[in-house]
């Protein structure tokens, strides 16, 4: 089937354009002059039929068809610049940066990762791990993996994972629970902020005195996991961190239940007006494309 395509100069001359929202800016990138950015983005809008740009008495600004055609552009750029890369290799050093939650990273991502490197070992991927998500200036990082509802200003949010928690405990646990009712008067451990989902589950109102006293409060599901492998108690755990435990045996599901979260992993792209290195974009699509395949099985 014949696409109709503009001319792919004409495409680069509106993207550049776009991203710095300067002709004068894109020609330098370009090695063009803005004479020649102006035409070649005129000749475009004659291809298309339509107006991308509003030319103002200082610099230009994209009308609402250009603000609509920028986004699959920059995708369809990003795209033949990350395959051209994966099938051909990058020249030079070639690294990006990633962080991740502290529990996602060593229960969750790190075995991805070491499967990436086998499939790209050219790229070197430098992982970070945080315990809050404003620890660190997000600047620091290409790519960042958080858990919430998907809204973040000035980033570019993909699904990773949507799911829930289920209630785990160590094998040898005694009394071992085998309901919700009975879960709720045994050791219990409570990863910080995550409280309020569980306590209604289990219709326990609160932390009252002689409740604490039976209940671990551990910072990270992480550290909320092992404690629970050790025989401190049961615990609710996110599905795609309780994985590697359960395949071991070190945890089990004593009650047959899931509990619904809100919130999900999503993983994280910062919208500024720079090109993205292909490597990034690599490493983004196949961390998405693993995800989806494993919430297919």
């Amino acid at each position: 089937m014949a696409h109709r395509l503009p001319n792919l100069n004409l495409l680069r001359a509106f993207e550049a354009a776009a991203r710095h929202r300067s002709f004068t800016t894109a020609a330098e990138e370009l090695s063009l002059t803005p004479a020649a950015i102006s035409q070649q983005v005129r000749a475009l809008e004659n291809n298309l039929g339509f107006l991308l740009f509003e030319r103002l008495p200082r610099g230009v600004a994209l009308t609402h068809m250009g603000a609509a055609y920028l986004p699959p552009i920059r995708q369809a750029f990003d795209d033949i610049s990350a395959s051209t890369a994966g099938l051909f290799g990058l020249k030079g050093e070639s690294s990006v940066k990633i962080r991740a939650p502290i529990s996602f990273s060593m229960l969750n991502l790190t075995p991805r990762l070491a499967r990436f490197n086998q499939e790209y070992p050219d790229i070197e991927v430098r992982l970070g791990s945080s315990l809050w998500a404003d620890e660190v200036e997000a600047e620091s990082y290409d790519l960042d993996i958080r858990f919430g509802d998907g809204n973040w200003s000035g980033f570019h949010a993909d699904l990773l994972v949507n799911e829930g928690c289920v209630p785990v405990c160590s094998p040898t646990l005694d009394p071992m629970p085998d309901d919700l009712a009975s879960m709720a008067k045994g050791k219990l451990i409570s990863v910080m902020g995550s409280e309020g989902a569980w306590l209604s589950a289990m219709n326990i109102s609160g932390f009252d005195e002689t409740f604490q006293k039976r209940v671990f409060r551990a910072d990270t599901y992480l550290v909320g996991a092992e404690l629970a492998a050790a025989g401190g108690g049961s615990l609710f755990l996110l599905k795609s961190l309780a994985e590697s435990y359960l395949s071991q045996g070190r945890l089990i599901t004593p009650v047959d239940f899931e509990l619904p979260v809100t919130n999900s992993h999503y993983l994280l792209r910062k919208e500024d007006h720079r090109r993205t290195k292909p490597e990034i974009t690599i490493l983004q699509q196949w961390l998405i494309n693993d995800y989806q395949a494993m919430a297919t099985l």
